[in-house]
């Protein structure tokens, strides 16, 4: 997949798919700052554990289709968003005229951290190994969710659900889930639902208002960064946006990495072969690049 670590990538009309261990993770740097991510006209596609992973950084995903996260564990999320545990900063996201589906556990979470989710779909959302949680949208813990124009539909458990946190849905549709929407406290911390209007809930054509309702559900847990950062021994990234100040610029490029397989990914972690900023602010581009097992 990619890792961009405390560094600026721009990812546009690219496919990465079957990654090892996470499609995209951005996470911020103590000594560097924030990570930040352009994505857009993109699909990821079958990857392990999770399609996207933010981590205290700014990220846009536009127009991009984030699909069939396969289960490592107990998840296989299609976006996760939170404060990063390293500088502790709160991520802040845009998503917008995507679609997230098929994914495990959680469509898109966030924690402790910002989302503004515009025109977009999130649908199909299993439950964990365990048979838990299958939301398609969760917040949690002081997240701030935003959502307006989407569609929640045919989650395993909720179509949106609020720990402690502050969720507000304006002309959006919950279609189709056994629990269309939730909100749970998190110790003494309620949490904030708010209806802007234009909301319908249902299923098989019936549609009307949505209720939130208090079913003791528990909320999906936060996630740890990439721990290495060097190609060498990262497990997060193949393409590498490097520990910098540097920006990388990934277009038109189709990635496939089959897993397992250590051999492969060992002779794509080269500077030749990958798109890299390494230590300077140049920005570099890969063309139609491929790689497959």
């Amino acid at each position: 997949g990619l890792l961009v670590h405390g560094s600026e990538a721009e990812v546009e009309a690219s496919v990465l798919s079957r990654c090892a261990s996470r499609g995209i993770n951005v996470q911020g740097d103590v000594a560097t700052g924030r990570g930040s991510l352009l994505l857009s006209a993109s699909i990821l596609s079958s990857n392990d554990g999770l399609g996207v992973f933010i981590g205290g950084s700014d990220v846009i995903i536009e127009n991009s289709i984030v699909q069939d996260t396969h289960r490592i564990g107990d998840f296989g999320r299609g976006i996760h968003v939170q404060r990063d545990p390293t500088t502790s900063e709160r991520a802040t996201v845009k998503v917008r005229g995507s679609v997230i589906e098929r994914s495990v556990d959680v469509g898109i979470a966030v924690v402790d951290s910002d989302l503004d989710l515009e025109s977009s779909i999130v649908r199909d959302t299993a439950s964990s190994s365990a048979g838990t949680v299958g939301d398609a949208v969760a917040a949690v813990a002081s997240a701030n969710v935003n959502a307006s124009g989407v569609r929640l539909e045919s989650s395993a458990r909720a179509g949106a659900t609020c720990f402690g946190a502050t969720l507000s849905l304006a002309t959006s549709a919950l279609i189709c889930n056994p629990i269309q929407l939730d909100k749970e406290a998190t110790g003494p911390i309620a949490g904030t639902l708010l209806d802007l209007g234009g909301n319908s809930c249902g299923c098989g054509g019936t549609m009307g208002s949505c209720q939130a309702l208090t079913s003791g559900l528990e909320p999906p847990a936060a996630l740890p960064n990439c721990g290495a950062h060097t190609p060498v021994d990262d497990p997060c990234g193949a393409l590498h946006a490097g520990k910098s100040a540097g920006r990388s610029r990934v277009n038109n490029c189709i990635f496939v990495q089959w897993s397992p397989a250590p051999a492969f990914a060992a002779s794509i972690w080269t500077r030749s072969s990958c798109p890299w900023s390494g230590s300077s602010t140049r920005r570099s581009r890969a063309s139609r690049w491929w790689s497959a097992g």
